[in-house]
């Protein structure tokens, strides 16, 4: 009986190994945000109103994202890691609710570099990238590399993305100044992104 129960055990233990290694697998083959959550802004509720505040959360996590990214010294891997970064705050704006629109925006980015990822990033070469210091960060999956030949074409084609979303957030401000104002502002911030990518 005690032999039974220890291959139990066991083998349920080596199942949850290979399910938690196929997780894994999947967040780094996938052009998405990883596994788990490493950004600076924490989850931001459906019931939270447009506020200076809060979208000033996003405003830095936006700008930390490009900052991180931009401290990479090779651009291939510029691409997925901005991808990555639109994931991260894109889990943590609410799908209903003041900022939903904002979520859309970013998502519709986020996707459409996911896309580029899939077609052109290197996963054989994909890799974790952190950053040590005084915030130290670790990607939660592997970013892949684009080949040197594509790293302009389709980094053009991503900042394209984040200017098409800035569009449409702008758009979704309806009659509301203090929308106008805040959904501004984020606007602006995707700028940064933009550029980086630009300068591929």
């Amino acid at each position: 009986m005690a032999v039974l129960i220890l291959a139990s055990v066991t083998l349920g233990g080596v199942l949850s190994d290979r399910s938690v290694a196929q997780s894994n697998e999947g967040a780094s083959a996938y052009g998405g945000g990883g596994i788990s959550r490493d950004s600076t802004l924490s989850n931001i509720a459906a019931w939270t109103p447009i506020n200076a505040a809060t979208t000033g959360r996003i405003v830095k996590a936006l700008n930390s994202a490009v900052d991180f990214c931009r401290s990479k010294a090779d651009r291939a891997f510029v691409l997925d890691c901005m991808n990555y970064e639109y994931w991260q705050i894109v889990n943590a704006l609410p799908k209903s609710g003041e900022y939903a629109e904002v979520r859309a925006a970013l998502e519709g980015a986020a996707k459409s570099m996911s896309g580029l990822v899939k077609r052109h990033g290197d996963q054989a070469a994909a890799k974790t990238l952190s950053r040590r210091g005084s915030q130290p960060k670790t990607t939660t999956r592997k970013i892949a590399p684009v080949p040197a030949p594509a790293v302009s074409a389709t980094a053009r084609q991503a900042a394209n993305a984040i200017a098409e979303a800035q569009t449409v957030l702008l758009r979704s401000t309806g009659n509301s100044d203090l929308r106008r104002a805040q959904f501004q502002r984020i606007a602006q911030a995707m700028d940064s992104g933009a550029i980086l990518l630009r300068s591929l």
